[in-house]
């Protein structure tokens, strides 16, 4: 199911088929709870060997660390395997060996991929990264504010094109949330999003994908994680 919104008179695109195929638009957003002991913890990871931006994704779930990446990067790529019991910096390395990637960390529960040994490519970062975090503290405000929708038991993907005041122009919601009331809840809530001027270098649109909460994480609508159990995959 596709549930698509326009603004402004903007013109179509083609359909979107799956979920899958958002992460091949030019940027990627993966939102997940974050989790205060996360970095240092070690946890099971059991994510086979598939496509590299599935495979982020799915260390996203299971870590509940935001990834950020421009999907250009992933496409063609995939990952090693990651079995066993390991911290998630290290099965992140594991994750991107032999991809020609690697990531940098923002903050102790947020990282970029990035082209190895090529930091001309993120020389515009820090702004982007400001941007970043707006983008998730304004989304986090918009689906909070109504207790219907409120982030951690669905997977919504959806994408939006901003203006150079910051204006939403055009979003679009890539798969249902789950019934027709939840994803016209969710388009309600997108379509009051609010940004300040996006930075140069931002690619457009920008995809986010907001996913479940990992095993034993709750988010409270404040920005504060709650670690209620070890995180199984």
């Amino acid at each position: 199911m596709r549930v698509g919104r326009w603004f402004r008179g903007a013109s179509s695109s083609a359909p979107v088929a799956s979920l899958k195929m958002s992460l091949t638009s030019a940027l990627n957003l993966i939102f997940a709870v974050l989790s205060g002991s996360c970095l240092a913890q070690e946890i099971e990871f059991n994510i086979p060997g598939q496509s590299l931006a599935e495979a982020l994704q799915r260390f996203g779930e299971i870590t509940g660390h935001n990834v950020l990446y421009d999907s250009n990067l992933t496409l063609g790529r995939s990952s090693k395997a990651v079995q066993g019991r390991l911290s998630p910096p290290f099965a992140l390395a594991e994750l991107l060996a032999a991809t020609g990637l690697e990531a940098r960390y923002l903050t102790p529960h947020s990282f970029m991929v990035v082209p190895t040994l090529a930091p001309a490519n993120i020389k515009a970062s820090p702004l982007i990264n400001e941007y970043y975090g707006q983008i998730q503290g304004r989304l986090r405000t918009a689906l909070c504010a109504d207790d219907q929708v409120r982030p951690g038991k669905y997977r919504i993907a959806t994408r939006f094109w901003i203006d150079r005041s910051g204006d939403i122009v055009r979003f679009e919601q890539l798969n249902s949330a789950g019934s027709r009331d939840l994803d016209e809840r969710i388009g309600r809530a997108l379509s009051r999003l609010r940004f300040g001027a996006p930075p140069d270098g931002l690619g457009q649109p920008v995809t986010i994908v907001v996913v479940p909460q990992a095993p034993g994480i709750t988010m409270g609508c404040d920005g504060v994680p709650i670690r209620r159990a070890k995180a199984i995959p």
